[in-house]
Parts: C-alpha cells; structure tokens; sequence
C-alpha cells in the first residue's frame, strides 16, 4: 500500500497539535515535515514533493495565490479556515479539499477517502475494481485511538499531563493553573479557549469564564455549585444548560 507522505503548514500551535494528533492514528500517512514558518515554504515543498499538505489559509502573512504558481508539482490541498466567504476562490486558486480550525476526525477521515478514490483511479493496482469504491479510510478501528495526555508549556518547560488527573483547570488571569490528583500543579501559558481544544470532550466542560473541570473528578453539586475535593465553583448560567446534559449522558 502506497504510504502519502504529508506536510503541515498552519503557524497556530493548538491546529497543529491537532492535526498531528489525528493524522498519526493513519498507518498510511506519514507526515515529513512540520513548517513553523513561511520562509522557505515554497523551496520545501518543491524539494519534498509532498502528497498531501495541511495549510492554514486564514493566516495573514501567507499569499495563497502567489504560493501555489511557485508549486513545481502541487500535492492535495487541504485548506483550514473558518472563512466560507473565500472558499470557491480557494478552490479555483488549487485547493483540493477544506477543514474548519475544529480539525474533527471524521472529516480528516472523508477527505482521505477522496484522495484515495483518487489515487485508485489514476493508478489501479491488481484489482481493476479498486477504483470503482469510494473507500471508508481510517488507522485500524472505526474510531481511532487519541492520547490520553498532552504536555504543557510554562516558562520554558514542558511537563506531561494526564487527562484522566486533572481536577480542574482555572484560569488565574495571565497562564493556567492545572490542579490534578495527589495535589500536583502546574501552569501553562495559553487561555482556557484554547486548552480545552485538546481536552475530551466527553469528560471535561466549562462551568464558568474561568474554570473548566473534569465531569468523573466531581464529589458533589447542588443547584450552582460544584465540589471537586476542597475546592467550591459556582456554575454560571450560560455553562448550567451544557452542565445539565452531560449530566443526563453520563448520569
């Protein structure tokens, strides 16, 4: 089986973790090249011949238009933004495909399958028939593992964290203070917006503007308030609706 060697281009750290995270679960993607800069882009990606890129296109420094005629042999395009405005104008300029910034699994998952059908079509293997079937391509299970921790950033270092410890995380004003069993904590720098990006989302919500909490770490709640060890949150108003349904998911 033919392995699509893929580049990543987005300039935003919590797309990036992302997508390296979900393309990783493929067995037949192998990703050669994380740029963390445009300079140099063009001369990389004519060098490396890529199959497939990941390129987000909302970035402001980065000229689409200009970028893709300097291309000696264009991969499969695979535009991230948010903006639908510019998306027919994307796609005259080259782009293959589109994600929005939620980079879902499931639609990594549809766009693989176009670029397979594809590549069945301009070259059949043994079985003419291959190319006849839009296959369904994931790693090896319908729903593909994700990690169960990340490492954060504060000051320089970088300490693992694991989902399944975390108590709370708050935000204190300029970084994040995550709390997690056996009284450990750390800080990292980003916003709550941002983190809970990479955190499950069947385990963790937002309660108020400041504190997101892990739903199987809560001792008790009563109407606005929640108890996760010593510590008391008052639910705001606007998170109390996404509080109640998870309640009613998981019980």
């Amino acid at each position: 089986m033919k392995v699509l060697s893929c580049m990543i281009c987005t300039m935003d750290r919590t797309i990036e973790e992302k997508l390296i995270q979900r393309i990783r679960a493929f067995d037949s993607i192998e990703i050669n090249e994380i740029v963390k800069t445009n300079v140099g882009l063009i001369e990389k990606l004519n060098r490396k011949n890529p199959d497939l890129l990941f390129i987000n296109l909302d970035n402001e420094e980065l000229v689409f238009s200009d970028m893709v005629k300097l291309i000696q042999k264009p991969p499969f395009i695979i535009g991230i933004t948010n903006n639908k405005k510019q998306l027919q104008e994307h796609l005259d300029q080259g782009i293959f495909d589109f994600l929005n910034s939620k980079v879902e699994m499931e639609d990594i998952c549809r766009k693989i399958s176009k670029i397979w059908h594809i590549y069945n079509c301009l070259f059949p293997q043994n079985d003419p028939k291959a190319a006849e079937a839009m296959p369904i391509y994931y790693a090896t299970k319908n729903k593909p593992k994700l990690r169960n921790h990340t490492f954060v950033r504060y000051k320089k270092m970088n300490i693992k964290v694991i989902f399944d410890d975390i108590l709370f995380i708050k935000n204190t004003g300029n970084c994040l203070r995550i709390e997690s069993i056996k009284k450990k904590v750390c800080y990292h720098d980003s916003t709550l917006k941002q983190f809970q990006t990479i955190l499950p989302r069947e385990n963790f919500i937002r309660i108020n503007k400041s504190v997101i909490v892990n739903y199987n770490r809560i001792d008790r709640f009563e109407k606005d308030t929640i108890y996760i060890k010593n510590n008391a949150f008052k639910i705001s108003r606007i998170y109390a609706a996404r509080l109640k349904d998870m309640l009613k998911r998981l019980g």
